[in-house]
């Protein structure tokens, strides 16, 4: 993965915890940045908490399937 591609990805994460910060109390609304630093790695620490996956501050296929998942529930119920 190149250095923009890993930016880029950085910034999906982001961006799906930021939107799914608004209705999750405790997971901390996030500048996307690109950068994974360690208010990126807390607020996917508490991410995998809330919905009880283990908890390691990296996102593993299965923090990335649940993270997308949870946001695209979000945004369809917003698009109604």
């Amino acid at each position: 993965m190149s250095d923009f591609e890993y930016k880029r990805a950085v910034r999906e994460i982001q961006q799906f915890l930021r939107y799914i910060s608004l209705t999750e109390r405790g997971i901390p609304y996030l500048v996307a940045d690109g950068v994974f630093g360690v208010q990126t790695e807390d607020a996917v620490k508490i991410f995998q908490r809330i919905f009880e996956l283990p908890i390691t501050g990296i996102v593993n296929t299965a923090t990335w399937e649940r993270m997308r998942q949870e946001y695209l529930v979000r945004r369809a119920i917003a698009d109604r």
